[in-house]
C-alpha cells in the first residue's frame, strides 16, 4: 500500500516532503533495508541541502556554460544536456534561466550528465592531442602507442594543461612561453619527452 501511494507522488514533491521529516522524532526499529530509517533520511536531507545551495552557486552557471561552449559531442548523455538546458545560440541565458527555474531533480540530472560530458570532453582532448602528436611526427612510434593504451595523460596533466597542449597543437605547434610554466615543462619532459624535445627547441630559439 505505502508502494502505491508513493508511485503517486511527484518526484520534486517527494523530495519537499523529504525534506520537510524531523528525523530525530522517527523510533530508532524504523529501518529501510535493515538501515534505521532516520539515518537514511538524514543522507537525503544532506544531499537535497548541497543542492539547494548549488543552485545559487555562480560556480555551476560557469561550469555548465563552459561546457557547451567546448562544444557538445553527438552522445545520449550531450543530446540529453543540451534539450534540459534548453540550449539556445545565447548560452549564458539559457543557462541563466535553467538555473533560475529548474527543480532540485532537474538540477541533479543535469549535473550527472555534466559529469559525463566533461569525462568524454576530456577523453576527446587527449585522443585530439594523440593524433596531433603522431600527424607531426613529435611523437615515436611506441610513445603514441603508449598514449593510446595507458592513461598516461590523464594520470599526469590537469584537464588545462591537456587543453593548452591540445590548443598548442592546433597552432602548429608554435609557443606561447607564458602558457607553459617550470612544473608543466617538467612534466611534459618526463611523460612526452619527444614533445619536449620540440619545446626545448623553440626555448633555445627565443
Amino acid at each position: 500500500m505505502l508502494g502505491d501511494i508513493a508511485a503517486d507522488i511527484p518526484l520534486d514533491h517527494a523530495l519537499y516532503l523529504l525534506s520537510s521529516i524531523r528525523s530525530q522524532d522517527i523510533e530508532f526499529d524504523f529501518r529501510l533495508n535493515e538501515r534505521p530509517l532516520a539515518e537514511f533520511i538524514d543522507e537525503v536531507q544532506v544531499s537535497l541541502n548541497v543542492l539547494t545551495q548549488l543552485k545559487d552557486h555562480e560556480d555551476v552557471s560557469s561550469m555548465f556554460i563552459k561546457l557547451c561552449e567546448l562544444g557538445l559531442l553527438q552522445d545520449d548523455a550531450s543530446r540529453k544536456l543540451s534539450t534540459l538546458l534548453r540550449l539556445s545560440e545565447d548560452l549564458q541565458n539559457s543557462v541563466r534561466m535553467f538555473i533560475q527555474t529548474c527543480t532540485l531533480s532537474q538540477l541533479h540530472t543535469a549535473l550527472v550528465l555534466a559529469s559525463m560530458v566533461d569525462q568524454m570532453q576530456y577523453e576527446r582532448s587527449q585522443e585530439q592531442l594523440r593524433v596531433a602528436l603522431n600527424d607531426a611526427s613529435i611523437s615515436t612510434e611506441d610513445q603514441v602507442q603508449s598514449i593510446r593504451t595507458t592513461p598516461i595523460l590523464k594520470q599526469n596533466f590537469t584537464r588545462k594543461e591537456v587543453a593548452v597542449l591540445v590548443d598548442f597543437s592546433r597552432r602548429g605547434f608554435r609557443l606561447s612561453v607564458d602558457q607553459f610554466n617550470a612544473p608543466f615543462l617538467a612534466k611534459i619532459a618526463e611523460h612526452l619527452p619527444d614533445l619536449y624535445k620540440q619545446l626545448e627547441v623553440r626555448l633555445q630559439r627565443g
